[in-house]
């Protein structure tokens, strides 16, 4: 859930329902809800009084939103995306962007990939606009959320990205396939795969998980119609070679 329109009354409106299910010690049905709420209330608010009123009402509320989500990952260890959430609204909440680097990583190898998506676009969010690895998330959060068609999303959160100074790949039109198709953080990866370093190697030198890697590569080699990694350093190489290939 994104707020759209009245921060405070879609506050109002999730802690209500927040209050429903923690009341019933509904605590899986927290976890759907509390992101959204740390989220608001980190939000920024044009109006200095309601500044004041959204920070208060985060500082009474905030740690029992986080304690639950710790509370239900602990109970569920095995449980990939529990222990993401309560990463990331662990994150938000305490502006720790290392927790949110982590939830990224932790969710990453889950299938839920529009969580992904957004855990991927806080963290990217919560580093230096500049950053190598703020660009890597961000194409990461924008292509997920382009893969499970969340266009508004996508959309949404590549005005911010911009806003914020974060380079990202425009909405013009790309080519399908060949190189043409791919994003600047697939181009810099594919020159990390030509000199034979490993995911874990290429996630280790741009500070990201080895997950978000292994997409980029496995979209690199769909894009380049190639089957392997030496395919990649073959075709890189030639491309060096002939840059107008």
């Amino acid at each position: 859930m994104r707020a759209r329109g009245d921060v405070s009354a879609v506050l109002e409106t999730l802690w209500r329902g927040w209050q429903d299910v923690h009341g019933l010690r509904m605590l899986m049905e927290c976890t759907e809800i509390a992101l959204d709420l740390a989220e608001l209330w980190q939000r920024p608010a044009g109006d200095e009084r309601l500044r004041g009123l959204i920070e208060a009402d985060a500082a009474a509320k905030a740690p029992e939103v986080v304690e639950a989500t710790r509370t239900v990952a602990a109970r569920n260890p095995g449980v990939a995306h529990l222990q993401a959430t309560a990463l990331a609204v662990a994150g938000v909440a305490d502006g720790d962007a290392e927790a949110l680097l982590e939830a990224e990583r932790v969710m990453s190898a889950t299938p839920r990939r529009l969580d992904h998506a957004r855990i991927a676009e806080l963290a990217a969010l919560a580093l230096p606009a500049y950053s190598e690895r703020t660009r890597v998330l961000a194409e990461t959060a924008l292509h997920e959320y382009q893969e499970v068609g969340a266009d508004h999303e996508a959309t949404r959160a590549r005005a911010q990205f911009r806003l914020l100074g974060v380079k990202v790949p425009g909405q013009r039109r790309r080519p399908a396939s060949g190189w043409g198709s791919l994003t600047r953080t697939e181009e810099r990866i594919a020159g990390h795969v030509a000199t034979g370093e490993t995911n874990l190697e290429i996630a280790q030198s741009l500070f990201v998980s080895r997950r978000t890697v292994e997409t980029h590569v496995s979209n690199i080699l769909a894009k380049l119609g190639l089957r392997s990694r030496t395919e990649l350093a073959i075709r890189f190489a030639a491309r060096l070679d002939k840059p107008g290939q």
